[in-house]
């Protein structure tokens, strides 16, 4: 199956993966995200390929669920404000 990813976002200027040399996309709603007062995660995308998930601290099965629906919110373009991102799979 061919999958066809387009991102409309604009990439951070300089922001560029030091293993791949590919873009790197992060938008603020996916930056420290605190899912309970001990754990917190930080979603990149780099290339066109490639979610970079980040997880800081004690993760417990809440934190885990939270983790995997903000992925699917990244995933499928929406975020909590109602608006979407131009990132399709």
């Amino acid at each position: 199956m061919n999958r066809k990813k387009t991102i409309k976002n604009e990439f951070a200027p300089n922001k560029v993966c030091p293993v791949t040399g590919l873009r790197v996309l992060q938008r603020p709603e996916w930056t420290d995200v605190s899912l309970s007062k001990a754990c917190r995660v930080t979603l990149s995308v780099v290339g066109d390929n490639v979610l970079l998930v980040r997880s800081v601290g004690y993760a417990a099965l809440d934190d885990v669920r939270g983790t995997v629906a903000l992925i699917r919110r990244v995933v499928t373009g929406s975020n909590r404000q109602g608006s979407r991102n131009e990132f399709t799979i």
